[in-house]
Order: structure tokens, then sequence, then C-alpha cells
């Protein structure tokens, strides 16, 4: 027959085990919306002609916001500004 202190004990393992599944629900969550809002520079930094595939290493190591921020700082590559000036005054 069970004692209370093992029903107790018992009910205390589900409920750590439950604790932990949801706790690891929330981060794997957590880790998808981290990697998609990631995306926001890789947008920024393509449509400013540099490129995606760094931009997005640098947000995923210094957060997103901050490198929407310095790509802002440093604006478009000046190939980028040559071929806007070009698309916009012709190719005289």
């Amino acid at each position: 027959m069970e004692t209370i202190d093992s029903v107790f004990n018992n009910s205390d393992a589900v409920v750590a085990g439950l604790s932990f599944g949801v706790i690891l629900i929330i981060a794997i969550i957590a880790f998808i919306i981290h990697i998609v809002v990631s995306l926001v520079p890789v947008f920024m930094a393509r449509n400013r002609g540099r490129s995606g595939i760094l931009w997005f290493v640098i947000s995923l190591c210094i957060g997103w916001f901050w490198a929407v921020i310095i790509l802002m700082i440093v604006g478009d590559t000046s190939e980028k500004k040559i071929r806007d000036m070009e698309m916009y005054y012709g190719n005289n």
C-alpha cells in the first residue's frame, strides 16, 4: 500500500517534469521567434546592397535591433548609390 509520502513524491516528479516540458516549449518558441526576427536585417541589408548572410550572422550575435540600427547608420553601399542614380537619371 502506498503511503502519503510516496504519493506526494510521485506528484512532485510529475510537476517537475511538466515544468521542464513547458520551459522547453517556451525556449523553442523563443528561439524560433529570434531566428524569424533576425531576418529583418537580412532584407534591409539586401536592399542596401550588402550581404544578407553576413548581416544575419551579425544580427544573431548582437541582436536584430542593433543590427538594424547599424545598417541605418552605414547606409547603402557606393555601388548601390551609383546604380540608383543611374536608374533615376538614366544611363547617359
